[in-house]
């Protein structure tokens, strides 16, 4: 059996997949023993390996890697593991790790615990052992410095070249002017010592102690007897830094106050400055290495000490951390305005150096201050009108004795007698009107004045309900305050009339359960408007709506304006009332969201100009189940306007195709702007705009729509830019064969810059009556057909783009003329084709696209004409001449000829 330290034995050993160690032949003993066996030679083999120096560490500068037999990450807590160091360290943090992971640093132990290494501790070629603590790699055997040069800590010396040896190999060679180490000194003659030492060596009293010094001040440590009484003074020449080290009367001081006392600076700064070069600050010059305290910098964070340079100025080393910032306690020296005034840092903890505000107040100067805790003594020195001292005396503020004032905000009487103070002041221009208080204080209405209370119980839904519509029926617009709670107002509606506006805190909270609304607006003449509110309608009833249009009141709503609005568990955020002919007219709705939805969340039947809805979202993704209804739907419309609107998500739940859903539906009216407005994610189809006109779209978007991506039905009149389609291939439920953009009998449509892809059917369909549609800059991709035109379409034309990568590019079954495919990518050219000839004289039409028709007569061709009889052959062809015509798409030419008529086309 090998020894311990051959390589056949193996640390692997205890996986039991390692070949039989050598010595060990297989079969010698029963499987199970002969596992146990491999087992423990494993274990013997790794507590080997770890004692003695077999690993050699790896890696680049201070940072050790020790690659082990097995892999392992770290060694296990308490564990003692040795290496081979290949490189001494040079920083005080080298780090050890265990293959690629877990770097942890390396430290000693030092007089007070852990502390980090000298350069050197590690020492190439040593061995050295270290254990784990759970954070640290402790060092056991850091190497040994000695006379600048390291000589590792176990080995033996390898060298004494250093060393003498004759010269002191015996004690007969050394110099009778030694004595033994041990001995007391017999005689210190040959000693050099200061006057005076012999005499306090031979009378040691503090008397004499004291003539021995020759100066009074320095470094270093004095010890004097601890029952020693002294009298008189003792000054120190600094406030202390160790631990141990005695205490000025100003450090204590100071530290009595909670300041953090710094060493003086020469300067302070009275004005911004260039934290650069030497200069003059506050009268006097400013040299390099002095100390400034700059404390009026523009920007505060800039504010601090600093040490003054040729170049750029640094922070001082004791105040270039923001720990040492709260409570830096600093004198300064010179100075015009600052010489000999104390300064304190204001900034609090927490902060950040260069980021956060340094500030800085004086707290002392020569004869100016009083510690700012004690009571003044006297305030003879401080100017004050005479009422003051009458106020301070017998606690009565005397008001006749205050002049009144002419401008600004100032207590005023309002009539002959000087104790009549029942005005305000106002100041409006030059001639401000005298006000009462309870004039002054009804600018501004706040439901909180009526009686509102701000705690979310239902049981105060009547007060809310009576405060609210009190404070609307002042006519002033009315404040609703923030609380954390919100207001409920049960089933209590709110009319909200002509003027009357509504404005929350910080998108303060109103909980409803209303049957029918929470606010109905009625508005006509004057703008109303709700704004910076959240409503939550959890609980209301199926019919209800969070804000009404109250257009069965007998007359339309005019100029509403709702911006900041949040909306939480409504059936309808937003929707008006059946009415034949009344409608709503000059509506902004800005800035507003609806999520957690219970049905619809916005529904306009009747608009009649001016309709904007801006910055709008409604987001299905909260919702507990799949959405069963629309997102918005916007009917009988003249003008309308939609910005930045968009309804995303489909719920929670199996996701599945809804065919009866629409994302954003857009219904029988005509002028009407859509920019960027996209529907993301929903169960039905995109954006369904139906019998539409006169309408203009910029940016609009569907995406992953489970349905068709946009729908257009009867719409014409239109332009459409820059529209995108990110179909629903791969979508979970997604319908077969849904389309892209699908259009069904429009008319004078315009597509500039459309782009569709991953559809399950068609990306572009133009069915049934389409007429006079144009499409330039179309691409298409990874879809059933790229373009399909069909039915009776007619003059539908895609100029330009590219097909490649649909199944199919085009196909073009329409039976209506003028179709026209020209300039597509991965369509155009078609390719040759043969042509079935008739009769002199024959006509041919082109197709959709353009052709070269190439033909030739077996006798001769007389005539040819194209575009209403025009003759382009200017003489008779003979027999078998073969002659070439270019034709743009469905452009016809007439050839007369005698014989055989032969022809083919190629189709570009």
């Amino acid at each position: 059996m090998p020894d311990i330290a051959d390589v056949a034995w193996s640390e692997r050993d205890d996986r039991n997949s390692e070949p039989v160690p050598a010595g060990w032949p297989q079969g010698s003993m029963p499987a199970y023993v002969d596992q146990t066996g491999r087992m423990m030679m494993g274990a013997t083999k790794r507590f080997w390996n770890k004692i003695n120096p077999v690993y050699a560490t790896t890696g680049s500068g201070d940072n050790y890697v020790v690659q082990t037999e097995v892999g392992v990450d770290q060694i296990n807590l308490y564990e003692l593991l040795t290496v081979r160091i290949d490189r001494s360290n040079v920083g005080t943090t080298p780090t050890l790790q265990f293959g690629s992971t877990n770097p942890r640093t390396i430290v000693k132990a030092g007089g007070s615990g852990y502390v980090p290494l000298a350069a050197g501790d590690l020492f190439a070629g040593n061995d050295h052992s270290f254990w784990y603590n759970g954070a640290f790699y402790i060092l056991s055997d850091p190497a040994i410095i000695v006379g600048g040069t390291v000589q590792p800590y176990s080995p033996n010396l390898t060298a004494w070249s250093a060393v003498n040896p004759s010269s002191y190999s015996t004690t007969a060679q050394i110099s009778a002017a030694y004595q033994p180490l041990d001995s007391d000194l017999t005689s210190w003659a040959s000693v050099t010592r200061a006057t005076g030492f012999d005499t306090f060596a031979a009378a040691p009293s503090s008397a004499n102690f004291l003539s021995l010094l020759t100066t009074k001040t320095g470094t270093g440590s004095s010890v004097f007897n601890t029952n020693a009484v002294m009298s008189g003074t003792f000054t120190l020449g600094q406030d202390p830094v160790g631990s141990l080290e005695a205490a000025t009367k100003q450090y204590v001081d100071n530290v009595a106050a909670g300041l953090d006392v710094k060493p003086s600076a020469r300067l302070a700064t009275t004005a911004n400055i260039t934290l650069s070069a030497t200069q003059t600050i506050d009268g006097v010059s400013a040299i390099a290495g002095d100390r400034v305290l700059v404390k009026t910098q523009t920007t505060t964070s800039q504010n601090g000490i600093y040490v003054v340079a040729a170049g750029t100025w640094t922070r001082a080393s004791d105040m270039d951390s923001w720990t040492e910032v709260p409570g830096a306690n600093v004198w300064v020296e010179e100075g015009t305005s600052n010489a000999d005034t104390a300064w304190v840092c204001t900034s609090n903890a927490g902060g950040t150096i260069g980021t956060t505000a340094i500030t800085w107040t004086q707290f002392g100067g020569s004869g100016t201050y009083q510690p700012a805790s004690a009571n003044l003594t006297s305030w003879a020195a401080i100017t004050r009108a005479a009422a003051v001292d009458t106020f301070a005396n017998t606690g009565v503020l005397p008001l006749a004795n205050l002049a009144l004032g002419t401008s600004g905000f100032a207590l005023m009487g309002n009539g002959a007698s000087a104790s009549s103070y029942q005005g305000f002041m106002q100041p409006v221009g030059s001639s401000p009107t005298t006000r009462t208080w309870q004039s002054k204080t009804s600018d501004f209405v706040s439901i909180v004045d009526y009686g509102a209370i701000g705690d979310g119980n239902i049981s105060n839904a009547s007060i809310n309900a009576t405060a609210l519509t009190n404070a609307l029926a002042t006519g002033k617009q009315v404040w609703i305050p923030w609380t954390a709670a919100g207001y409920h107002f049960g089933t209590n509606q709110i009319p909200v009339g002509t003027g009357q506006v509504i404005l929350g805190e910080s998108q303060v909270l109103l909980l409803s359960t209303a049957t029918t609304s929470l606010f109905r607006l009625t508005g006509f003449d004057l703008t109303s408007g709700i704004h910076n509110v959240s409503i939550d309608m959890t609980g209301s009833g199926a019919s209800s709506t969070a804000i009404r249009f109250g257009t069965n009141s007998g007359t339309p709503v005019y100029r509403v304006r709702f911006s900041k609005l949040r909306f939480a568990n409504c059936v309808e955020a937003i929707g008006d009332e059946v009415h034949a002919t009344n409608y709503v007219v000059d509506v902004i709705i800005d800035d507003c969201m609806a999520w957690k939805t219970r049905g619809r969340q916005m529904y306009i039947r009747r608009s009649r100009g001016f309709f904007l809805i801006r910055s709008t979202n409604v987001d299905f993704t909260q919702d507990s189940a799949p959405v069963a209804w629309e997102g918005i739907r916007l009917e009988d419309f003249a003008g309308l306007e939609l910005e930045r609107v968009d309804v995303v998500g489909w719920g929670t739940g199996t996701r599945a195709y809804n065919g009866s859903l629409y994302g954003i539906v857009i219904n029988n009216g005509q002028a009407l702007w859509l920019t960027r407005v996209f529907v993301d994610s929903y169960l039905g189809v995109g954006i369904f705009i139906n019998a539409a006109s006169y309408m203009f779209s910029n940016y609009l978007e569907t995406s992953l729509c489970n349905g068709l991506g946009i729908l257009l039905t009867t719409v014409s009149k239109g332009v459409f830019a820059n529209t995108l389609i990110n179909g629903n291939t791969g979508v979970t439920g997604a319908a077969a064969g849904a389309q892209g953009l699908y259009l069904d009998t429009c008319t004078d449509l315009t597509f500039g810059t459309t782009l569709a892809y991953n559809m399950t059917g068609s990306v572009i369909a133009a069915v049934n009556a389409n007429n006079r549609i144009t499409f330039t800059g179309t691409v298409t991709n990874t879809n059933g057909f790229g373009l399909a035109i069909q039915g009776t379409s007619a003059n539908v034309k895609f100029l330009g783009g590219s097909m490649n990568g649909n199944t199919t590019a085009v196909s073009n079954t329409a039976s209506g003329a003028g179709n026209v495919i020209k300039d597509i990518t991965g369509y155009n050219p078609v390719g040759a084709a043969s042509v079935t000839t008739s009769a002199s004289p024959y006509t041919y039409t082109a197709g959709a696209s353009p052709e070269t028709l190439y033909f030739s007569a077996s006798t001769g061709i007389s005539a040819i004409t194209q575009s209403g009889g025009t003759s382009i052959l200017p003489a008779a062809l003979a027999a078998n001449v073969p002659m070439t015509v270019d034709l743009d798409p469905g452009q016809a030419v007439v050839i007369t000829y005698t014989g055989t008529l032969a022809a083919k086309k190629m189709v570009h």
